[in-house]
């Protein structure tokens, strides 16, 4: 319950910020340029492209799986990672941020 609960206030708090277009927005299209042109995934690859990555969706999961769990969490798709600690930093903590992406650090990113 308490995870369905933090997930609901983490999509709550997202939802206003992409609603209104808000600078995470804007970081996130040059955040997706920048995760095609590296040669592995990054806490700075988008909620999108980590999900649709089983081997990336293993790693977000292993580390916040109340997050990958919830049915809203691809309201945040265009987002990169990184920038939902400024919604949620109790959850996206620089500890928790760190360990996923030394995870994904492991996953080739698909050549464009």
């Amino acid at each position: 319950m308490k995870a369905l609960v933090i997930a609901a206030s983490l999509i709550t708090a997202l939802v206003p910020a992409l609603a209104l277009g808000q600078t995470a927005a804007g970081s996130a299209s040059s955040a997706a340029a920048s995760s095609q042109s590296a040669p592995y995934y990054t806490i700075d690859s988008t909620v999108g492209d980590l999900l649709d990555n089983p081997a990336t969706k293993a790693i977000f999961a292993k580390y916040l799986p109340q997050v990958v769990a919830s049915d809203q969490i691809n309201q945040a798709r265009a987002l990169p990672l990184s920038a939902l600690k400024q919604y949620r930093p109790e959850i996206f903590t620089d500890d928790v941020l760190a360990k996923i992406n030394a995870d994904l650090a492991t996953v080739p990113a698909p050549k464009s």
